[in-house]
């Protein structure tokens, strides 16, 4: 056999001859596919409720460096103790050029704080989220400064306090909706709630006290998936909460309501308690996180006639399947608009849906089942409005098909491939 003509090739020849493949790296991969890897590990940081991922990959190579950058940066949380979050605004002046990057920021306010912490969050200038801590601070030249830097941000669209007391929230913010606090029961404890959007996270299972349901229009009720055993405290203390507070309306200004369980027995307990008691309430909206063995047809929304917006978030491991989705569909009477996250369109367990939207329905052959369901809601529903996404990440592609009336064709109207 003739030798190799070049070092490279005789590098990779084989004992038969052949070329060995060559070797994949992570320098080897397309921007699009390391972009990819990047957003998964993020992902799973956050997800853990973790900060930053490790920066060692900012550090190979300039394109990495370039890749990673606005995933890295896109959602920051500055430590709550005093020490660390120095270090931590600290480090945030050496980068100031790239705070572009950052969507989200969790941030703890103390008495006594830094006005340079004040002027450096006010340079992110495409920050979307804001979660805000205050512990100790009273009206004065802190509370005013941290102020002004909320309604700075032109681009700010959520605005979540992360503590029941806080002087911020009497403030008038021109730029936002309703502000919205999400906390533990444990929080709420020896507090009266004054906000009307309330998150309530359960960590452990713990009983809710000081929750007025008659002030509340949005209420969204998220149940850790560290909790193994069936949180019987909290049920049994809500459902408690509820017959003191007007056993025959108890919820008059709620209109949003969200179920993250994934305990079954528990989410209908909670379903069948809500229906009745919301029953006459002006509740529109309402956003259901599914349970895998969740049967949809013990859901029942005729005791909201005002109903007009139902989403449902599936699990990657659901048992729904199309045929029970479209005759849970069909039952949904007058409503108006439906989404659809997380579902198994294809049928062998993935979410993912397509990377682009034809505009002709007819061409949808790569997702039949999709199609199939357009098919339903045109001719059988009077929807008007269908989003769907694959996941519920924050730059995961959301797709919208409307229509001006029930008699008309839907259109692709919108979708976000950021």
């Amino acid at each position: 056999m003739a030798p190799p003509d070049a070092p490279a090739e005789a590098a990779a020849a084989t004992d038969g001859g052949k070329l060995a493949p060559p070797r994949v790296t992570l320098l080897t991969l397309p921007d699009e596919l390391i972009s990819e890897i990047f957003g998964q590990v993020h992902a799973m940081y956050m997800c853990q409720k973790r900060n930053m991922p490790p920066t060692s990959y900012l550090c190979l190579n300039k394109r990495l460096s370039t890749l990673a950058q606005p995933i890295w940066l896109s959602v920051l949380s500055a430590p709550q103790e005093r020490a660390k979050a120095e270090s931590f605004f600290l480090g945030m002046i050496g980068i100031q050029d790239r705070l572009l990057h950052v969507r989200e920021l969790e941030w703890t306010v103390h008495k006594g704080y830094p006005a340079y912490r004040v002027a450096l969050v006010k340079s992110l200038r495409n920050l979307a989220t804001l979660r805000l801590r205050a512990t100790n601070v009273s009206a004065g030249p802190c509370e005013i400064g941290v102020w002004m830097a909320i309604v700075s941000f032109e681009k700010l669209q959520e605005l979540v306090f992360l503590s029941p007391t806080t002087p911020f929230q009497y403030s008038y913010y021109p730029n936002l909706t309703t502000p919205r606090l999400e906390c533990t029961p444990s929080d709420l404890k020896d507090h009266t709630i004054l906000f009307s959007d309330l998150r309530l996270r359960l960590h452990q299972d713990e009983a809710v006290s000081q929750l007025r349901l008659r002030s509340l229009s949005s209420l969204e009720i998220v149940l850790d998936q560290s909790i193994a055993a069936n949180p019987s405290n909290f049920v049994a203390s809500l459902l408690l909460q509820i017959d003191r507070d007007s056993p025959d309306e108890p919820c008059p200004s709620l209109t949003r309501l969200s179920l993250a369980f994934k305990h079954v027995d528990v989410w209908l307990q909670l379903w069948e308690t809500l229906s009745v008691c919301c029953r006459s309430s002006a509740l529109s909206q309402i956003e259901l996180h599914v349970p895998p063995e969740l049967d949809l047809y013990t859901l029942d929304f005729d005791a909201w006639p005002n109903l007009q917006r139902l989403a449902l978030i599936f699990n990657h491991c659901s048992s729904t399947s199309l045929a029970i989705l479209c005759d849970f569909i069909l039952g949904l009477g007058e409503r108006k608009a439906f989404k659809l996250v997380g579902f198994d369109w294809r049928g062998d367990g993935s979410t993912e849906i397509f990377d682009d939207v034809p505009d002709d329905l007819l061409d949808y052959v790569y997702v039949p089942s999709l199609h199939l369901l357009l098919d339903i809601l045109r001719r059988s529903t009077n929807v008007l409005e269908l989003r769907l996404r694959s996941d519920e990440e924050v730059d995961s592609p959301e797709f919208r098909w409307t229509r001006p009336t029930s008699k008309d064709n839907f259109d692709v109207d919108s979708y976000d491939l950021a």
